[in-house]
């Protein structure tokens, strides 16, 4: 996003893999904004240290109206607690209201929203007005609705729908402090205070059953997706914060786990490198399962000068390997094809399943090959997709090159250029696949047959008389070639 940070510093003093309930609202948060078409992105941060007592989880939101940021503090209970307006009122406490707001004097930068998250439950009246400790001035706590049109990153509870803003209340005290009560307003105009939230575990059984329905999935993978964020929590000092690319990436790979296909890295040919540019230049390309073995073969040089710092912070991020990686040459093909996707260095391949649309639409602007049927579901009406040679036409030179580089044998004649054996012929160029081009580019391509070979003779035979006039060979003086053998045999 424009004009925002997308790194953060923790502060110090905040590891505990113990502090699960912040995981699982980052987890939940993230959910509800990756499947909100409004937000066009957002980053999370946890335990940011600019943002004083609301650093837990802070959300900056991009929308086509701007960039919104709630900087949320959390109490959890697993007990059953209460709520008072005595809480809120004392200066110190987990719910001095006093205390939130000299915080929140700290926080440098454009106007936030400040959040006070818990799972107690309200036993505020908004018939009572009431002071805080210290303050002259009266304060009333006012409940506000969120309808179902309203989109509230923070309405986790299905079953609560509120939360409290509070109003100062004009009178002769308010005028004789007027800067400091100005403070004051300005930072209630900004607060929100979301009572009676989920504990842990019924939050946790109802993330999962959000994820699960929105993927098809299984509880494992939701583990897993939970477990990316809590590594991510759990590391110190400057780090990235998570963007909706991560979150997509993150659960897309999960998703596809089980049925990605790693590369070959080995040397590849010009034709091979063109072919793999063709193939990135689509969101999607269908291939029969037959190509497997060839595919895989074309970024086999992409484990050449790797940029081991850029893939390490790639796998820190995402949380693929414990251990710092200081070659990729006896790294593990699969765990290196991902990094590389992840990278955006290449297309991941993936086995055609059940379900695969789901972690394909998550991720945009990634590209995939899809190993199996080339069926053209109508999932991909809205994404670019490369079946066949026709496709590549409106792809100007990249077309026009391979038209010119790859070649075919037709009936085991001698090799043509695509131009050449086809003619630009649009009902031709339909049916030669990918399948196809992968093989010219690896190989040649032989259609209906390559080049004939003939056995050798098992029987020898002897001409005993002359079959051709030698009169004919006195007209004939060109293109002709005459081979005389001459046997004598013994008697």
């Amino acid at each position: 996003m424009e004009n925002t940070e997308e790194t953060f510093e923790k502060r110090k003093g905040t590891t505990n893999k113990g502090n699960k309930y912040e995981d699982l609202i980052t987890a939940n948060v993230a959910l509800q904004m990756i499947s909100n078409t409004k937000i066009k992105d957002f980053l999370i941060s946890s335990n940011d240290k600019k943002f004083g007592d609301f650093d837990d989880v802070v959300i900056e939101i991009g929308t086509d109206r701007g960039i919104e940021t709630k900087a949320v503090q959390l109490k959890h209970s697993n007990d059953k607690r209460h709520l008072i307006i005595k809480q809120l009122a004392d200066k110190s406490g987990d719910f001095s209201l006093i205390k939130y707001f000299s915080s929140a004097q700290k926080v440098q930068g454009e106007m936030k929203t400040f959040i006070l998250f818990t799972t107690n439950i309200s036993k505020i009246s908004e018939k009572t007005k009431f002071k805080l400790d210290g303050e002259n001035f009266y304060l009333k706590a006012i409940k506000k609705t969120v309808s179902g049109d309203n989109f509230d990153v923070l309405r986790i509870s299905k079953n609560v729908d509120f939360y409290y803003e509070f109003q100062i209340l004009e009178d002769e005290e308010t005028k004789q402090n007027p800067e400091k009560i100005q403070q004051y307003r300005i930072f209630f105009e900004n607060f929100r205070l979301y009572t009676n939230q989920e504990r842990f575990e019924p939050l946790t059984k109802s993330t999962m059953s959000r994820f699960t329905e929105m993927f098809c999935s299984s509880e494992e993978t939701f583990k897993k997706y939970v477990e990316v964020i809590s590594e991510w929590s759990f590391k110190e000092g400057k780090k990235e914060k998570l963007s909706k690319k991560i979150i997509q990436r993150a659960i897309a790979l999960h998703l596809l786990s089980s049925h990605i296909e790693h590369f070959v890295f080995d040397s590849v040919t010009d034709e091979m490198k063109i072919l793999r540019e063709a193939i990135c230049s689509f969101d999607i390309t269908l291939l029969e399962k037959e190509g497997n073995n060839e595919v895989k073969k074309l970024w086999g040089d992409l484990d050449k000068n790797v940029d081991l710092k850029e893939l390490n912070k790639v796998r820190s991020l995402y949380s693929l390997s414990i251990d710092y990686i200081n070659s990729v040459q006896n790294l593990d093909p699969i765990l290196l094809t991902q990094l590389l996707w992840l990278m955006d260095k290449c297309p991941l391949i993936v086995k055609e399943h059940e379900n695969m649309e789901k972690a394909i639409e998550l991720c945009p602007d990634a590209k995939f090959i899809i190993l199996g049927e080339r069926n053209r579901g109508k999932w991909m009406k809205n994404l670019s997709v490369f079946e066949n040679l026709s496709d590549l036409k409106s792809k100007g030179q990249l077309y026009d090159e391979i038209m010119q580089k790859f070649t075919i044998s037709l009936q085991g004649k001698e090799p043509l250029n695509l131009v050449t054996a086809f003619e630009e012929n649009d009902v031709i160029l339909k049916h030669v696949t990918v399948n196809r081009l992968l093989e010219m580019a690896n190989s040649e391509c032989y259609v209906d047959g390559g080049k004939e070979t003939f056995p050798n003779l098992y029987i020898e035979r002897y001409l005993t008389a002359n079959i051709i006039d030698n009169k004919y060979l006195e007209h004939v003086n060109t293109n002709t070639v005459v081979i005389c053998s001459y046997y004598m045999g013994q008697d």
